[in-house]
């Protein structure tokens, strides 16, 4: 069985994208998860600790992995 799953596509050029998705499948398998939802939240995270990227200078944008914890006021 295939399942496909479809984010937008982000505007940047990004660093670190595959191994924030790596290590946040093996994170949640780590916890229980079977693969597959596994990789579906996985991916939600990398696409959200992309959308929310900071470009440190004039390279690529690097993933910000703790956008979670950010409040809005």
């Amino acid at each position: 069985l295939w399942e496909t799953y479809t984010w937008d596509r982000l505007p940047a050029n990004y660093h670190g994208s595959g191994c924030t998705l790596a290590a946040a499948i093996a994170g949640l398998m780590a916890h229980g998860l079977a693969a597959e939802q596994a990789v579906f939240e996985a991916q939600e995270y990398t696409w959200n600790a992309l959308s929310n990227a900071y470009r440190p200078g004039k390279g690529q944008h690097n993933p910000d992995r703790f956008f979670w914890t950010e409040t809005e006021e």
